[in-house]
């Protein structure tokens, strides 16, 4: 008896993380609530707040931390070429 094994192609689709700044109303609607949380998509980021009973009144796209994050990690990198000898960081140095 022969069976056919079929392989489904199940293409996983990369969920990009992005980070969102948030304001609410508790439930007295007098105390307001400001705070980041990261998400997939604004609308994840309002079904969270909606799930802690809270009303949310402005959800945006954090700004991008590129240079308070990146740019020690890069010249911590770049060093370690320096001291190491690669034969092109010697044309950076002044």
């Amino acid at each position: 008896m022969a069976t056919s094994v079929t392989k489904s192609k199940t293409l996983a689709k990369e969920v990009r993380f992005i980070n969102f700044l948030w304001e609410a109303k508790g439930l007295d609607a007098k105390a307001r609530q400001k705070g980041e949380m990261t998400a997939s998509s604004a609308n994840v980021v309002k079904a969270n707040l909606l799930r802690v009973k809270l009303t949310p009144t402005v959800i945006k796209k954090a700004r991008s931390r590129f240079l308070t994050v990146s740019a020690p990690v890069m010249m911590r990198q770049l060093s370690t070429m320096i001291i190491a000898g690669c034969p092109w960081c010697s044309d950076l140095t002044c």
